[in-house]
């Protein structure tokens, strides 16, 4: 632990200004502004304890993830960071009982879909360390941030799985933070890679899934149950190109 907090004071610009403090909040606004525009910054409920440690445990994680000019020293890993970010929302989720299981099964059958994209970029790279999968850009690599999105909606509550109440904020940070790793896992973090960067990618992440929330209207269990098709189908891709690049090593 300290070793951690000597860290986290050396390295104080992550925390305060980027990726963390000012950029996340900045990035937040943006995130309520397209994904939650019908609500507001206040909830209908006091701030509980709980949602203080949520909101600053998940604002922590984005100050350490590998974005591009970050140089934290620590290699974290992809399925650490997911569990870090679903674990806490699970125990947030279960305080709302009149909304937490229709949530909780949306989110259960979106999770193997998830699950596979994670397999599928750690593959690619040979590697679950975030820094080291984002070096790659390998067809398994693209493959599973393909499938990483088309999850995205369903995991975030956006589009048919929306929530019937306006989107309270702890739930725009959470989106923000499954955002910003989603950007720190496919954008290479090189020093020479300049920060504007981030800012594209954040924008070519967001954008696409603020036009789907405001258009799409659907009943959401019509799409949840073409999603087994569509694990076995990207899962039936990736052995096809896996097969071919085992192919071409042996030649």
């Amino acid at each position: 632990m300290d070793e951690l907090l000597a860290l986290l004071g050396q390295h104080w610009r992550l925390l305060l200004l980027y990726p963390g403090g000012l950029t996340a909040i900045s990035a937040l606004g943006l995130v309520r502004l397209t994904l939650a525009h019908n609500a507001t910054w206040h909830s209908r409920r006091n701030v509980t304890g709980l949602d203080v440690v949520l909101g600053a445990g998940w604002l922590l994680l984005i100050a350490l993830l590998p974005l591009p000019q970050t140089g934290w020293p620590y290699g974290l890993d992809l399925p650490t960071l997911l569990l870090l970010i679903e674990l806490p929302h699970w125990v947030w989720l279960l305080q709302w009982k009149d909304q937490w299981m229709p949530r909780a099964a949306v989110l259960l059958n979106t999770y193997p879909l998830l699950a596979l994209a994670v397999a599928l970029v750690g593959q690619g790279a040979g590697s679950l360390v975030v820094r080291e999968i984002n070096q790659n850009s390998e067809l398994l690599h693209w493959l599973g941030v393909a499938a990483w999105s088309v999850a995205l909606p369903p995991l975030l509550g956006l589009g048919p799985w929306r929530a019937a109440p306006p989107a309270r904020l702890l739930e725009s940070l959470r989106i923000l933070t499954h955002l910003a790793l989603l950007v720190a896992t496919t954008l290479p973090a090189h020093d020479a890679t300049p920060r504007s960067a981030a800012l594209f990618a954040f924008a070519a992440a967001l954008l696409p899934l603020a036009v789907l929330h405001r258009r799409w209207q659907d009943e959401p269990q019509r799409w949840l149950a073409w999603q087994p098709w569509l694990v076995g189908g990207i899962a039936v891709a990736a052995l096809i190109v896996s097969a071919q690049q085992f192919v071409q090593r042996l030649g």
